[in-house]
């Protein structure tokens, strides 16, 4: 594995939430947070349910091995048809990158249009000043 240091795992910590890296461990919590909606239900997205977590834990620790999944942007990918997530990313300060038309086939046999959403190394200090002000706006 290259030992960049956009590789290494980091855990950023805000005053609201703690964002940790991916652990084998973390199934049954993803599991329960995507639980109240059963959110692997859902025709647009696609979200491991408790009989396929392991296996979609196993993928992202190989893409990661495989140099697939890391890099120096952080992305984000939503269905065409999920506007909520489409302007909930944007609104993070990410920018689109484009749509991966017919992308991925679904489990009802559709397909589905990937919107590619990213925020890149040097867009990150205006993205976190932007995220700060969100988070403690002045008064």
């Amino acid at each position: 594995m290259n030992n960049s240091p956009w590789r290494e795992p980091t855990t950023l910590t805000g005053q609201a939430v703690t964002l940790r890296p991916l652990q084998k461990d973390h199934g049954r919590a993803l599991v329960a947070a995507a639980g109240d909606g059963e959110l692997w239900n859902l025709w647009y997205t696609t979200v491991p349910a408790a009989d396929t977590v392991a296996a979609y834990i196993d993928f992202a620790f190989a893409e990661q091995e495989l140099g697939h999944a890391c890099a120096i942007a952080v992305e984000f990918r939503t269905h065409w048809h999920n506007q909520a997530s489409r302007s909930a990313i944007a609104h993070l300060g990410a920018k689109q990158d484009g749509v991966l038309r017919n992308h991925q086939q679904m489990a009802d046999g559709s397909y589905r249009d990937t919107v590619v959403f990213s925020i890149i190394n040097h867009e990150w200090l205006a993205v976190k000043a932007s995220l700060t002000h969100k988070l403690h706006p002045r008064t």
